[in-house]
C-alpha cells in the first residue's frame, strides 16, 4: 500500500508505505507541477513495470484520522499487514467509523501475516474469504454464506513460530501440534466461519 498527501505544505505532505510514514517534507522536497501520473514520473520516464490492484485519490487533502480508514480498508481487501514498528496507534486496522477492529500494540506478539474478513457498508467492503499476502502465511478463513451485519469483522494474526510439529502440549488424542500459534480478534456478530490451514506436508 503506497499513499502520498500532498498539502498545503509543512508536516502535511507525506509518503506512506503499508501504514508507515516513510517521507515528509522535512526530509525531501515535494513539487506541485499540476499533473497527476501513476506508475510514471512527469515527462513519461521512470515507469512503473508492474500491476496496481487498486488507485484511490481525493480532490482535497485527506485529514490524519482518515489516513488509517483508507489503509485498513485495502489491507484487509488484499490481505496486507501494516507496519506496526512506529509502536502506539501504528499499524491498527480500523473500519470506516475509526473502530478497532485489530489493536497491533496490545497484539503485537500476534502482529504478523495479519489478515480479515468483515463488512463495512459505508467502504463498500464485502471481504467474506482472505489470507495474508505474505509467503508463510498459512491460515484462510471463510464465510462463504456471507455477512448478515455491517461492520462484522473477524482479524488475526500470529506469533510468527516454527511452521514444525511437537508433540509438547498436544492435547488428548493428538499426537502432534503446530509450533505456530494465532489470535484471533472478532467484532459484532460474524457467526460461523470456516478455517483452513495450508501447511506444507513433512511426512507427519
Amino acid at each position: 500500500i503506497a499513499g502520498l498527501r500532498y498539502g498545503v505544505g509543512g508536516p502535511d505532505n507525506v509518503v506512506r508505505v503499508d501504514g508507515a510514514e516513510v517521507i515528509d517534507n522535512t526530509s525531501a522536497g515535494f513539487t506541485d507541477i499540476g499533473t497527476t501520473q501513476i506508475g510514471g514520473r512527469w515527462g513519461g520516464t521512470n515507469l512503473f513495470n508492474g500491476q496496481i490492484a487498486e488507485a484511490i485519490i481525493y480532490t482535497s487533502e485527506v485529514p490524519d484520522a482518515d489516513i488509517p480508514k483508507i489503509e485498513s480498508y485495502l489491507a484487509i481487501k488484499y490481505g496486507i499487514t501494516l507496519d506496526n514498528t512506529a509502536s502506539g496507534t501504528a499499524g491498527d486496522y480500523q473500519d470506516s467509523d475509526g473502530m478497532v477492529l485489530w489493536d497491533a500494540s496490545a497484539n503485537n506478539a500476534y502482529h504478523n501475516d495479519v489478515a480479515g474478513i468483515g463488512k463495512d457498508f459505508q467502504s463498500l467492503l464485502n471481504q467474506q474469504k482472505s489470507m495474508s499476502t505474505n509467503s508463510d502465511a498459512m491460515m484462510i478463513m471463510n464465510k462463504a454464506a456471507g455477512f448478515s451485519n455491517d461492520q462484522d469483522f473477524i482479524m488475526w494474526g500470529n506469533d510468527d513460530g516454527p511452521v514444525t510439529t511437537t508433540t509438547s502440549g498436544v492435547y488428548p488424542k493428538y499426537f502432534y501440534i503446530l509450533q505456530r500459534n494465532w489470535k484471533v480478534a472478532v467484532s459484532g456478530s460474524p457467526g460461523a466461519v470456516s478455517v483452513r490451514l495450508i501447511y506444507s506436508n513433512d511426512g507427519i
